[in-house]
């Protein structure tokens, strides 16, 4: 039993190294965003590389889970199947179930899948008809498969834990200071078990929805803050103490 337990933590540490990786990179989007918008030097082009990073955050996660969670000591041939895959799944899914939205935990589980299949397939042998298609390269070769199962599998069951999810963050975000210090106290109660993270991917990633001048419509406290929503912002605020994400640099 102990043995399992200790496998469990194991595996939730990592799953909390694969969220932090792609976050380290939001301050300096968010900074690079503030600084170039009409604010202040009006220079679009640039301030456009803000809305590229939040929009493509499931992409990041889904980086930042295969390389937590793979054993190559070179992760170019993970890092290569997960986004085979993760564009696979996208694709496919808004075909399938238009209305499904998997977010950062689509990137999350499509990542790990790569990089179980992996680490059980890294030394498989062929026949030498099929050699190239062996060893490390053959989670390359199953990737859009991976891609094609996931995207299924999310559009028959994730709507419901999307509504779930959807219902809590509505409740949370009603109930104001209390709801932002229920946050806290989960954030800091689930840290031990390295699930805090979980839960900040949901709520700053995924939470809410705003519409921005251009007709986008963004998720999650950062996106949506960035994006102009004056909603948006006190989770994170609450959650970091600095007063405001522009200055989420030191904090982070």
């Amino acid at each position: 039993m102990k043995r399992y337990l200790n496998k469990l933590m194991h595996e939730l540490s990592l799953l909390g190294k694969a969220m932090l990786v792609p976050i380290t990179v939001m301050p300096v989007a968010g900074i690079i965003g503030l600084i170039f918008s009409a604010d202040f030097l009006n220079i679009p082009v640039i301030a456009g590389l803000s809305s590229i990073v939040f929009g493509n955050v499931d992409f990041l996660f889904v980086l930042g889970a295969a390389g937590a969670y793979s054993k190559a000591k070179d992760k170019t041939t993970v890092m290569v199947g997960a986004v085979v895959a993760f564009l696979v799944f996208k694709q496919t899914l808004g075909t399938l179930n238009p209305d499904v939205n998997a977010g950062v935990f689509g990137g999350i589980l499509v990542g790990i899948a790569v990089a179980y299949t992996y680490n059980h397939t890294h030394k498989l042998k062929a026949p030498a008809v099929l050699s190239f298609f062996a060893n490390e390269k053959c989670v390359v070769s199953l990737s859009p498969i991976i891609g094609l199962i996931f995207a299924w599998l999310f559009s028959v069951i994730w709507i419901y834990p999307q509504n779930a999810m959807d219902a809590f963050g509505v409740w949370l975000g009603g109930m104001g200071a209390v709801g932002v210090f229920v946050f806290i106290f989960l954030n800091r109660a689930l840290i031990p078990l390295g699930l805090h993270q979980v839960l900040n991917a949901y709520i700053l990633f995924e939470m809410g929805s705003y519409t921005n001048a251009a007709g986008e419509v963004v998720h999650g406290e950062i996106p949506r803050f960035m994006a102009g929503d004056p909603t948006a912002g006190w989770f994170w605020i609450g959650r970091s103490g600095s007063g405001a994400f522009r200055f989420q640099t030191g904090n982070l």
